[in-house]
């Protein structure tokens, strides 16, 4: 989990059997939604919440690799599925 962490951008090595997260969660979230400017990669609406791409229940993590910026309703609907289209409410 820690080569995963490093090669998306989670986390910086400090030496070979020490890592260190890059990000506050409060920082990692602003630096997602803002990175999307706020619209939601799913309708192109508001955005407000982050979704992982790859689920966390599926082994996806919290990195800026792995997570889109959503509006609630995407977020919501999208839930765990990994293969989520948007299909217009």
């Amino acid at each position: 989990m820690a080569v995963r962490m490093v090669e998306e951008g989670a986390a910086g090595i400090i030496h070979p059997g020490l890592i260190h997260k890059l990000y506050t969660k409060s920082d990692f979230r602003l630096l997602v939604l803002q990175r999307d400017d706020y619209v939601c990669r799913y309708c192109g609406k508001f955005g407000d919440t982050i979704d992982h791409v790859l689920p966390k229940s599926k082994g996806g993590l919290s990195s800026p690799a792995n997570c889109v910026c959503a509006c609630s309703a995407c977020n919501l609907k999208k839930a765990d599925k990994l293969d989520f289209v948007f299909d217009d409410f």
